[in-house]
């Protein structure tokens, strides 16, 4: 009878501890519960919504390229303890190493590549007028920008100009592309050569050369009228979804910037007109960047304003990021 009763008992006690895990099982599916992780998928919407700007109006575009490598930089020695310009040392606290990157200051750099240039630097920007050759160069770096501008083109600094010893400073690579010059470094030594290119002209090709006028006409209106008041990543993100539905090897789009931007029910200010209004100095700088292959969002191909939460893209386009007042879409 004892042996019954303990029997009984231990059936009691197992029951009774599963009855109190059933209802911790379907808490974690309890209704209201909301997941806070990112996705990329699709988000249910209440309603139905027109195409906005940077959407399509029709047929749904092919997927985009997964592949999203960015270009990969040379690479360079952590840490460089000598420099030469055109077979000169550069004094070596005019040069500094910041996370892989070899900056100089733009002073010393010219003190030894053209010591007629006229340089000056006030308020933590510096400006070189220089000339060799027949060839005039004019050049402007400002520190804390990720851009340099020289002959009318804007050359990207992914990490920002800075400050060395209280001058500004630029990537060596940089200063090397602006002078037609190549870079090459002994690694066990840990030495970086700067030599002219053979063949090329002191300075690199102007802007009027590089660019085309009507592409950087358009780029600069529809990035004004899109984002003006954005970030430059934001202004440069709108630059690539147009510059990504331009290389777009399907037939969804145009294969012209012109073409892109009034494609009908692309892009609201080809419509309403503000694309013709001037665009501001960031934005034309934004555009150069584009052309030049600055890639902020590789394969993003549309965009909204933040607060129109039930678009197109948002529905049916796997969401990339925020950037200032902008979302955006592969």
């Amino acid at each position: 009878m004892k042996k019954h009763l303990t029997k009984l008992f231990a059936m009691l006690l197992a029951l009774t501890m599963l009855a109190g895990a059933i209802p911790v099982v379907f808490a974690a599916a309890a209704p209201g519960e909301e997941s806070f992780q990112q996705t990329t998928g699709d988000v249910q919407r209440d309603s139905e919504a027109q195409p906005q700007e940077g959407e399509p109006a029709g047929e749904e575009p092919s997927e985009a390229d997964p592949s999203e490598e960015e270009s990969a930089e040379p690479e360079e020695p952590q840490y460089v303890s000598s420099l030469y310009v055109n077979g000169v040392p550069v004094p070596g606290d005019s040069f500094q190493n910041v996370n892989g990157t070899n900056y100089i200051t733009v002073q010393a750099f010219m003190a030894v590549m053209d010591p007629e240039a006229a340089v000056s630097e006030w308020n933590g920007t510096v400006s070189v007028s220089a000339s060799s050759g027949g060839a005039d160069l004019t050049m402007t770096a400002g520190a804390g920008n990720v851009y340099l501008q020289a002959n009318g083109r804007c050359l990207y600094v992914a990490g920002g100009n800075r400050y060395v010893n209280g001058l500004v400073a630029v990537p060596v690579r940089v200063m090397a592309t602006v002078f037609n010059m190549d870079v090459t470094y002994d690694g066990d030594a840990r030495v970086a050569f700067l030599t002219p290119r053979e063949g090329a002209g002191p300075y690199l090709t102007s802007g009027a050369a590089y660019y085309n006028g009507d592409d950087l006409y358009w780029l600069s209106h529809i990035i004004n009228a899109e984002s003006g008041n954005q970030p430059l990543d934001g202004k440069i993100a709108v630059g690539n979804v147009v510059m990504n539905r331009v290389n777009d090897k399907s037939s969804n789009w145009p294969n012209t910037i012109k073409g892109v931007i009034f494609q009908k029910n692309q892009f609201s200010p080809a419509a309403s007109g503000s694309v013709y209004r001037e665009p501001n100095a960031q934005s034309v700088i934004a555009a150069k960047l584009v052309l030049e292959g600055v890639q902020v969002l590789p394969s993003a191909k549309f965009f909204n304003a933040t607060y129109l939460r039930n678009t197109w893209a948002a529905r049916n386009r796997p969401y990339l990021c925020t950037i200032g007042g902008h979302a955006f879409y592969a």
